[in-house]
């Protein structure tokens, strides 16, 4: 009976790590969360979206440590696996800014806004890299265009309140 309960123990614990590893992937940060999402990345249990969702968790993670060009890899292979996912371009798109990258970055922002309009964190940042290149005609059309974005995504309010600040200072310009 023992061996039996061992056998079937032995038998489950990758597919429990790896979905535990799933689970650390999306909820934890720093090297807890790279390593969670390698090791499910490599597990060959995940494929399409799911794998997706690795890279991009990853990609953001080594985004925040400085990693830009393994960062920018992760959300490569997120794209080619699912070429909907806005947030994936948003992702690259802040990634390929840090590198200096405007017009790459402007690219990834505009293809995460025609995948949804709605997705306010596009516009605010497409905006500050216009901004920051001294187009402020083009900064202003997306803060203005921020402001008819919907309330459905967890920052939309956040990117709302910065685009009113940004048109208030641009206004003086």
């Amino acid at each position: 009976m023992r061996l039996g309960v061992l056998l079937l123990g032995l038998s489950l614990g990758p597919g429990l790590a790896a979905a535990d590893d799933f689970k650390v992937c999306g909820d934890a940060s720093g090297d807890e969360a790279i390593s969670a999402c390698s090791r499910a990345i490599v597990s060959n249990r995940f494929t399409g979206n799911d794998l997706a969702k690795l890279l991009t968790n990853r990609g953001v993670e080594l985004k925040r440590q400085g990693k830009l060009d393994a960062a920018i890899a992760d959300y490569n292979g997120a794209i080619a696996l699912n070429p909907k996912d806005m947030f994936s371009f948003n992702n690259r798109g802040n990634a390929r800014r840090d590198k200096g990258d405007l017009q790459g970055a402007i690219a990834d922002y505009a293809e995460a806004i025609r995948l949804d309009p709605d997705y306010a964190a596009a516009y605010v940042n497409r905006a500050r890299v216009y901004e920051s290149q001294g187009n402020l005609d083009g900064a202003r059309a997306d803060f203005t265009a921020v402001l008819s974005t919907s309330d459905k995504y967890a920052n939309s309010r956040g990117a709302k309140d910065l685009a009113r600040g940004r048109l208030k200072v641009l206004e003086k310009k």
